[in-house]
């Protein structure tokens, strides 16, 4: 329930160099992460509505995926062990 995949109906497309999900409370659960060794990215997406000031085209979507997208390590050279201990760390977070 704390975490999401971002909706792609294409699951050809792989351009992500970082794995993107969309969590609740980014910030502690980024701090949690880097105290566990584990670097991410949180500045993946910035909601363009706010540099540009478009009044009439707010989007509540674009301003959830600012809030609450986290980039996880994503490299075909990541082993599953790290991938597991990523997966066991974040579920500790939420527990």
């Amino acid at each position: 329930n704390n975490i999401k995949l971002l909706p792609i109906k294409d699951f050809n497309f792989q351009n992500f160099i970082d794995f993107p999900v969309l969590v609740k409370g980014k910030a502690n659960l980024n701090k949690f992460l880097l105290n566990k060794g584990i670097e991410t990215r949180i500045i993946y997406y910035r909601n363009c509505n706010k540099i540009f000031n478009i009044q009439k085209f707010q989007s509540p979507i674009a301003q959830k995926y600012e809030n609450q997208i986290i980039c996880l390590p994503n490299h075909r050279k990541i082993s599953k062990k790290y991938i597991n201990y990523i997966i066991e760390t974040i579920s500790d977070f939420y527990d």
